[in-house]
């Protein structure tokens, strides 16, 4: 395997594969603001961007990842806080 195919496989494991799951609970929550997995998995991949390992093998900002994915969300008029605190009752698509 060569640096570069390493480098993507770190890439899609580490920041895509995350953000991808991310969406998809985000989508859960939307349709189902009750949905405690959901909720419980976007709370982790939020402390997965956050954590010391993260920071470790990306040197990327993940407090700045986090702020990136809420401001594109809430440029789709959905309000993940509060979501995630059972504050909102939105359908979006």
């Amino acid at each position: 395997m060569s640096n570069s195919e390493i480098q993507e496989f770190l890439v899609e494991t580490i920041i895509t594969k995350p953000m991808q799951e991310y969406s998809e609970y985000v989508k859960r929550l939307i349709h189902n603001p009750n949905d405690r997995d959901a909720k419980t998995r976007i709370t982790e991949i939020e402390g997965f961007f956050l954590s010391a390992p993260f920071r470790a093998l990306t040197h990327a900002n993940g407090a700045g990842i986090i702020a990136a994915i809420h401001a594109m969300l809430d440029k789709q008029g959905v309000q993940i806080n509060a979501l995630l605190d059972g504050k909102e009752n939105k359908d979006v698509q």
